[in-house]
């Protein structure tokens, strides 16, 4: 997949309009290093007039993504919608840039909020709110997420999904990251060891 889908021509956004809403990927705007790389947050100005607040994720490969997970999770933003998922504002793809551009969500994301202090009843009602999304062709996603199977074998199912979403469940329902300091935490033993009678 090296380059867009000509029905996503309407999604590409300047790489001048995306250094301006970051002031030029400025420190002040920097939000956190994420699986995909560096993260921003700016203001774009939509149809030439709207401003909306967004998050810019600059892709560096170093973190072992390319450009076929780029275009994966471009064209799958693209189709997904869900009340759960931030909505894909554009993305950029030139000059070697390669930076995917999200709505930036005032509540925060998922891993802030299982980080607080949330009654199980809210953690499942999370879980419950979570389920029902489209399963991809193909895989994309940081390290923890995705199923071990895909990463040896290169080959997606629906148990990567499952495998992905089940993560996710662990995570929301422990209060704990998958992934900390890039090291995978054992989501199985945690369950066990906090839930065994």
């Amino acid at each position: 997949m090296s380059s867009p889908n000509q029905n996503l021509k309407h999604l590409k956004i300047p790489l001048e309009d995306k250094l301006e809403a970051t002031n030029h990927f400025s420190n002040e705007n920097f939000i956190r290093q994420g699986g995909f790389g560096k993260i921003y947050k700016g203001k774009f100005k939509r149809s030439g007039e709207l401003m909306i607040d967004i998050v810019a994720r600059r892709l560096d490969t170093k973190y072992g993504q390319g450009s076929k997970d780029f275009w994966t999770e471009i064209l799958m933003l693209s189709k997904l919608e869900h009340k759960n998922l931030v909505s894909l504002v554009g993305f950029c793809d030139e000059k070697k840039e390669k930076i995917v551009i999200n709505k930036y969500e005032a509540n925060g994301s998922l891993d802030n909020c299982i980080m607080t202090t949330l009654t199980m009843g809210k953690r499942l009602q999370m879980c419950v709110h979570l389920e029902g999304m489209d399963i991809v062709d193909d895989a994309c996603g940081s390290t923890g997420y995705v199923d071990p199977t895909y990463v040896k074998t290169g080959t997606v199912t629906h148990k990567s999904d499952i495998y992905s979403f089940g993560v996710v469940l662990f995570e929301v329902l422990l209060g704990e990251k998958a992934i900390t300091d890039n090291r995978d935490i054992q989501l199985a033993q945690a369950a066990k060891s906090r839930y065994e009678c």
